[in-house]
């Protein structure tokens, strides 16, 4: 029996906690559920929080250890706008040290607001390629990461079944860009999807492994988070609940049928 390799944010976690106290989220995630369809073992990975810079390189960290045990990965990609600044920029650990922001005991990864205002005031926002083109620097970020996964799958021969579980790259999602950027930003939906494909890297993201791919409303494509709105926890958590894990393995387990028939 082969194991499944899973990897995402809180959409995915084993562990997820829900920002309402009280709720009981003991229930099998759609990695345990899938894994149960499929009669393999499960190793997830998946963390509340994490960026698709944090899942890829997670889940290409494992491929390297035990390719040899894995049949299946499976990725819940997240919410694109997020950086795993230290992996990916470089941090010097002194200059948080004497920083104005302090690592402390808050809800988002123990990380104070004051450091996410300097990661974002003095790292990304001072960086070049994100400065002159914020839109084009998330969606280059998200197709490396997607790509570096599906290569390497490929290269082992292993199963890939992934696609947006938490997030997407429509234009709605960026309004916070808008007010950032002023005009720069504003684009009607033909603009968009324009933009969003591209890139080389867009066509050469496999389509039977990727569900919801070409990945935006106006090209045809859809994302998994829109579709689970009756599923989710609450009006205040809108995670999935047990049935929306339920909704998710199954969207896996026809995407795997149908990618390997």
């Amino acid at each position: 029996m082969g194991f499944i390799l899973a990897s995402g944010c809180s959409f995915t976690d084993p562990n997820f906690i829900s920002r309402e106290p009280g709720n009981d989220v003991s229930y099998p995630k759609w990695p345990e559920i899938l894994g149960k369809r499929l009669n393999k073992k499960v190793i997830n990975l998946g963390k509340s929080g994490v960026s698709n810079d944090k899942i890829a390189t997670g889940a290409i960290q494992k491929l390297i250890k035990d390719f040899d045990i894995i049949d299946l990965v499976c990725v819940g990609w997240t919410q694109p706008e997020r950086y795993t600044v230290w992996n990916d920029y470089n941090l010097n650990a002194n200059n948080v040290r004497y920083s104005k922001g302090v690592f402390g005991a808050g809800t988002l990864d123990i990380k104070s607001k004051d450091f996410y205002d300097l990661m974002w005031n003095d790292l990304l926002d001072k960086n070049v390629s994100f400065k002159l083109s914020p839109l084009t620097a998330i969606r280059d970020n998200f197709y490396k990461n997607v790509l570096l996964v599906q290569n390497m799958c490929e290269l082992l021969n292993i199963d890939l079944v992934h696609g947006f579980v938490c997030g997407n790259l429509e234009i709605r999602r960026f309004n916070w860009l808008e007010k950032h950027y002023g005009k720069e930003l504003q684009y009607n939906e033909r603009e968009w999807a324009r933009i969003m494909s591209e890139p080389a890297e867009f066509y050469e993201i496999d389509g039977n492994k990727f569900f919801g791919y070409p990945i935006l409303n106006a090209l045809g494509g859809y994302n998994l988070s829109e579709e689970l709105n009756n599923y989710r926890i609450s009006k205040q958590d809108a995670h999935p609940n047990k049935e929306g894990h339920e909704f998710i393995a199954e969207k896996y387990y026809e995407t795997y049928k149908n990618s390997v028939s």
